[in-house]
């Protein structure tokens, strides 16, 4: 089907959506394409797009998380382990916590009250 130019006078807003409609917009963005396949095809670094593509899935805590979403599975099977370095470790708990501190301070402070109150000579 040929395309067949308005006639009389164009306004700025049909001017746009023209030109809008005869050029593709090409994103410098992995994840806003469909798959990470799609935008490799469309000229992205494939370094940049698996990086990007895993550190969005690290996100999800399961993959019917993903799933649910809307990320295709073959997606997910694909980047999920490369994902998991992306995801921050909760941190372990200290032994050194306040209350522990005050609770060993307590303590030595009752044994040494024990002890008369006397240190070893």
């Amino acid at each position: 089907m040929p395309y067949l130019m308005p006639q009389g006078p164009i306004s700025v807003k049909q001017s746009v959506l023209v030109r809008s409609q005869n050029q593709a917009v090409v994103s410098q963005n992995p994840t806003d394409y469909v798959s990470p396949g799609s935008a490799i095809a469309a000229g992205l670094d494939p370094t940049v797009v698996n990086a990007a593509w895993a550190q969005a899935l690290s996100k999800y805590q399961a993959q019917q998380d993903a799933v649910a979403a809307g990320i295709a599975p073959t997606v997910i099977t694909q980047y999920w382990q490369a994902s998991r370095a992306y995801v921050i470790a909760p941190p372990k708990p200290s032994l050194f916590t306040p209350t522990n501190l005050l609770i060993g301070g307590g303590l030595l402070f009752g044994l040494y009250h024990l002890r008369g109150g006397k240190a070893r000579a």
